[in-house]
């Protein structure tokens, strides 16, 4: 990785800043700008974060070239994000053929309220669902030993590499339709796995041949479950964690736990997540690490078994990195309390 010395002129900061800013923009993933320009990721982070909060002007000086533009030209530019609010910088400049920087556009878009953020993919979330995510929080602060709980989930994973979406938008209004990126899937290669971790590591990772269903479910807790509990917990209380999957809530599911503690030996009391609260079930860090690993990989996954291989190898990284997993128990009080700062709002996880 290049070292730029503090005394490096302000022009080659501008030039480099240019780059990384255009290269991003025609949908190079932050490591492969980075291997583009030989410097490292964290500073490619580092112009994208400031460009998107528009400090970049402040810190390495304003471009000039929007006072080239006619008040025209400044409408044209406007109009042609507005239509399409996915369009970029450099799209808007080949569509109306103009003789300027990709930076000049964004300024131009900026001056008019208009600044790049990351597309939302869902939307947010309603009054009585931040109302459930604060009473479980207030229920559950101070009357579960977290070393003692097993959060369980199940994940996708998918051959798809299209990475985060820019779109340049007005501020409020991130969860507009016409800022809400809608991705196509064709040709993917999709699997479905479900996981299991305690404090003590992660369980064995399975592989669902098809949608998990109840009998489905009943199944691995039969079995992987059972086997998982005994081992970590033996007949002591535990906690088992999970989401409003509508497989967890068949009566199948819950005759099982009614029955599982004189069928198995097992004293296992299952808690509920409250609605889309996925920053509260801590197995999610782990599917973002493997997702990520997998969107940033070089090599091609032609098959779902090539993938299915991939996912397995990441898992036992997991189980070997118990500092990781030990962290994200020690995080669940502090994820409560911001639970509750936030009036129930979703966290950064």
């Amino acid at each position: 990785m290049i070292t730029f010395p503090a005394n490096m002129p302000r022009a080659y900061d501008l030039s480099l800043r240019f780059n990384v800013i255009e290269l991003i923009e025609s949908g190079l993933s932050m490591r492969s700008v980075a291997r583009e320009l030989n410097i490292g990721v964290s500073t490619v982070q580092r112009y994208l974060r400031l460009h998107q909060e528009g400090d970049l002007d402040n810190q390495y000086g304003n471009c000039k070239g929007v006072s080239k533009l006619s008040e025209d030209k400044k409408e044209q530019i406007v109009l042609a994000s507005i239509e399409d609010p996915f369009r970029s910088a450099k799209k808007i400049r080949q569509l109306l053929d103009l003789d300027v920087t990709i930076q000049t556009i964004n300024n131009v878009l900026r001056e008019n309220g208009l600044r790049t953020h990351h597309a939302a993919t869902k939307p947010k979330l309603n009054l009585k669902q931040r109302q459930d995510r604060m009473a479980w929080a207030c229920l559950h602060q101070n009357s579960i030993d977290w070393t003692r709980t097993i959060f369980v989930d199940e994940a996708c994973f998918s051959s798809e590499k299209d990475g985060i979406k820019l779109v340049k938008r007005p501020p409020n209004t991130r969860f507009d339709p016409p800022y809400v990126n809608f991705s196509s899937h064709s040709n993917r290669k999709v699997i479905s796995v479900w996981g299991a971790i305690c404090k003590n590591g992660p369980g064995k990772l399975i592989r669902l041949d098809s949608r998990l269903n109840g009998q489905t479910y009943a199944e691995i807790l039969d079995t992987i479950g059972v086997n998982f509990i005994k081992d970590q917990f033996g007949s002591q209380q535990c906690y088992w964690i999970e989401d409003n999957c509508p497989a967890h809530k068949s009566n199948l599911v819950g005759a099982w736990f009614d029955s599982c503690s004189y069928l198995h030996g097992i004293n296992c009391t299952r808690i509920k997540l409250p609605s889309y609260s996925p920053d509260l079930n801590i197995i999610e860090n782990s599917w973002g690490f493997a997702k990520h690993d997998l969107l940033y990989d070089n090599d091609e996954v032609p098959t779902c078994d090539m993938m299915w291989a991939k996912v397995k190898n990441f898992w036992e990284k997991i189980i070997e990195n118990r500092e990781f997993v030990t962290n994200l128990f020690n995080s669940m009080e502090n994820r409560l309390d911001n639970v509750l700062r936030n009036d129930g709002f979703p966290l950064r996880f």
